[in-house]
C-alpha cells in the first residue's frame, strides 16, 4: 500500500513518523513498524497516544483495501501490555462488519510474540454527491 508522506505518524516526512510499511494479507492489512525513543512514554515503553494514532492510521488502510471512503467516528484501544520501543511491531486489522454507513474495523498489535494492544472502531462512510 502507498503511505502518505504528510501523515503525522505514518508519514515518511514526519519527524515523529514510525516508518510504517503496510501490506495486504487476504482480507487484512498488516502494518509493520518499530517505535523509537521519540515515541516513548514510560521508560522503554511507548506513549499510549502514539499507539492509538497508529491504530487509526492502519485502520485507514483497511478502508483503502475495501475501496471505501470514511472518517473515524469512534476509536477504542485496549492496552494489554507495555508496547516496546526498539522492537519490530505488527498491527493486523480488518473490516469486521458494517451497518448502513457504519463500518466496524478491528485489529491487534503484536510484538514478536505477545499481543500488546487491541482496537475497535466505528468509521462513518462518506457518501459523495
Amino acid at each position: 500500500f502507498e503511505t502518505y508522506p504528510d501523515r503525522p505518524y505514518s508519514g515518511s516526512s514526519s519527524p515523529l513518523g514510525v516508518d510504517l510499511r503496510v501490506v495486504r494479507h487476504a482480507d487484512e492489512v498488516i502494518g509493520h513498524f518499530t517505535l523509537r525513543s521519540a515515541h516513548e512514554g514510560a521508560p522503554m515503553r511507548s506513549h499510549g497516544g502514539i499507539v492509538s494514532a497508529v491504530f487509526d492510521d492502519v485502520f485507514g488502510f483497511v478502508l483503502q483495501l475495501n475501496r471505501l471512503m470514511a472518517f473515524t467516528g469512534e476509536l477504542t484501544i485496549r492496552y494489554e501490555a507495555g508496547t516496546p520501543i526498539g522492537k519490530p511491531l505488527q498491527l493486523r486489522a480488518r473490516l469486521a462488519g458494517r451497518e448502513g454507513r457504519k463500518l466496524y474495523i478491528e485489529g491487534e498489535l503484536w510484538d514478536e510474540e505477545n499481543r500488546v494492544a487491541s482496537g475497535k472502531s466505528i468509521f462513518i462512510e462518506r457518501i459523495l454527491p
